[in-house]
C-alpha cells in the first residue's frame, strides 16, 4: 500500500464515545497524513479536544443534524465521514447521497435497508434464521401471549431497538419478567446464553462489499463495553464468522460491521450485529486490523485492500484523562466550534 502525501480530511462523529475516540486513536496510530475534525452534541466530549478542530452538532434526530454536518463538510473540505455513535448510521444512510453529491465527501455507512435490519433485534433474528445461522430464540412481547410454561428461565428482556447494555434485564421468574416488560419500551424476549465464552467479532468490507478480513476477540465486559480482550485466531469461530460475513456482504455492506456472539456447544450463537465501528476499534488497530486506515485507503484514495492478517495478544483498558483549558471549553460552549485546542493527556510511566 502507498500513502498519499496530501492530508486526508476526516470528520469523526460521536467523539464523546469510546467508538469515536477509538477511531481517532486508530488514525493517529496510522502513518497516513490526516486532518482530524471531531463532532459531538455535548461540549464536554473528550474527543473534541483531541482533534485539530471540534464542532458541536445537534442530536441525530434533529432536523438540523444533516444541514449542520453538510456545512462542516463543505467548510472543512471533508474527504470522509466516520461514524462514532449508535443513533447516527440510520440517519446518515438515508441522507448519504445528498451529503456526497454536495462535494467530494464519502460517508462510511452501509445501505439504509441493511442498517434497519441490524438496528432492530427482531429483524436481526429473522435475518439470521433465514440465512441459516444460530441465534437466541426470540419472542416479541407485544405480539405473543406469553406462555411461561414454554420459557426456560433465565431469559433476557431488552429493547428491540436498543444499543449497548442499556435497559437489559436478565429475569429468573414470572414476576421479574412482568416487571421488566413494564419498564422496557418495545421489548424483545430472548433466550439467555449461559457461559463466559463471549466474543466480539469485526468484519470489514471494501467499496465493492467484498469481505476483507475478520478479527475475533474473546471479551470481558464492564458497564456494557469491552475492557479485557484476548485476540487470537479461534479457527472454528472465524470460519463461522466468515460465512456470516459473506452473507452480509451480499446485502451490500461497506466498511465496518461488528458482531456480538457466544460460543455454545461448538456453535457461534449471534445475538447482536452492529453496522458501525466498534468500541474495540483501537484494540483491532493495534493488532494490524486498522479499519479507519483501510477505509481511507480504499474509499478515499482508491487503493485495493489486501486481506487483513490480524495478530494475537491480550488487551486491558487503561483509562486516560483529557485536560482542557476553561478558555477552550467556554469557547466551544458559546460558539459551537473550536480550532487547535490546547488540551493534553498526561503521559505517566
Amino acid at each position: 500500500m502507498t500513502f498519499s502525501s496530501k492530508k486526508v480530511h476526516v470528520l469523526v462523529t460521536g467523539v464523546g464515545s469510546n467508538i469515536g475516540q477509538g477511531i481517532i486513536k486508530a488514525l493517529r496510530m496510522s502513518e497516513l497524513p490526516v486532518k482530524l475534525v471531531g463532532a459531538d452534541s455535548e461540549p464536554l466530549s473528550a474527543g473534541l479536544y483531541r482533534c485539530e478542530k471540534g464542532y458541536i452538532v445537534p442530536p441525530a434526530r434533529s432536523s438540523r443534524y444533516i444541514p449542520t454536518l453538510s456545512s462542516i463538510c463543505r467548510k472543512e473540505k471533508i474527504d470522509i465521514v466516520m461514524v462514532g455513535s449508535d443513533p447516527e448510521p440510520s440517519f446518515l444512510a438515508r441522507k448519504k447521497e445528498k451529503l456526497e453529491l454536495e462535494g467530494k465527501t464519502r460517508v462510511l455507512v452501509s445501505p439504509a435497508p441493511l442498517i434497519d435490519i441490524f438496528q432492530d433485534k427482531w429483524k436481526t433474528h429473522i435475518f439470521l434464521k433465514e440465512k441459516g445461522f444460530h441465534c437466541p430464540e426470540s419472542h416479541l412481547a407485544e405480539k405473543t401471549k406469553i406462555n411461561y410454561k414454554n420459557l426456560q428461565f433465565p431469559m433476557v428482556v431488552k429493547p428491540r431497538l436498543g444499543a449497548g447494555s442499556r435497559d437489559v434485564h436478565v429475569v429468573n421468574t414470572e414476576d421479574e419478567m412482568n416487571y421488566a416488560l413494564r419498564r422496557v419500551k418495545d421489548p424483545i424476549i430472548q433466550e439467555y446464553l449461559k457461559g463466559n465464552n463471549e466474543f466480539t467479532i469485526g468484519l470489514f468490507y471494501d467499496r465493492d462489499s467484498l469481505l476483507k478480513g475478520v478479527i475475533v476477540m474473546k471479551r470481558e465486559l464492564l458497564c456494557g463495553t469491552t475492557y479485557r480482550a484476548i485476540v487470537d485466531d479461534y479457527p472454528r469461530i472465524k470460519r463461522q464468522a466468515e460465512k456470516l460475513g459473506c452473507a452480509i456482504g451480499k446485502e451490500g455492506a461497506i466498511g465496518p460491521i461488528n458482531i456480538q456472539a457466544k460460543y455454545v456447544k461448538n456453535r457461534l450463537v449471534i445475538f447482536e450485529i452492529n453496522p458501525r465501528f466498534s468500541g474495540t476499534t483501537i484494540f483491532r488497530a493495534k493488532f494490524k486490523f486498522n479499519e479507519p486506515e483501510a477505509a481511507i485507503l480504499n474509499f478515499v484514495l482508491g487503493q485495493e485492500l489486501p486481506q487483513f492478517k490480524p495478530g494475537c495478544g491480550t488487551v486491558m483498558r487503561y483509562w486516560d484523562e483529557v485536560y482542557a483549558t476553561t478558555k477552550d471549553t467556554e469557547r466551544l460552549r458559546h460558539h459551537g466550534y473550536i480550532g487547535k485546542p490546547s488540551a493534553e493527556i498526561l503521559r505517566l510511566l
